[in-house]
């Protein structure tokens, strides 16, 4: 787990940091309300509804980031 934990850290950061460059402001629209969103469920403690909250999330950095193999992690 802490292996996977280490990568997952190393490729979100870049993709985090490319979503940046392109990011406009419908784009940060999106990003901040999916985050919102995530906290909102978090205080639900619904495990499910969360995961399903954080990818939604992740997929929008993903998208962001402008590079197409996202759906490979």
């Amino acid at each position: 787990m802490e292996q996977i934990f280490d990568l997952r850290r190393v490729l979100e950061t870049y993709a985090i940091k490319q979503a940046a460059l392109f990011a406009n402001p419908e784009s940060v629209q999106q990003m901040e309300k999916a985050f919102m969103n995530l906290m909102d469920v978090a205080r639900t403690g619904d495990a499910q509804k969360f995961v399903l909250s954080d990818y939604a999330l992740h997929e929008l950095i993903w998208n962001m980031s402008g590079n197409d193999t996202w759906w490979l992690l």
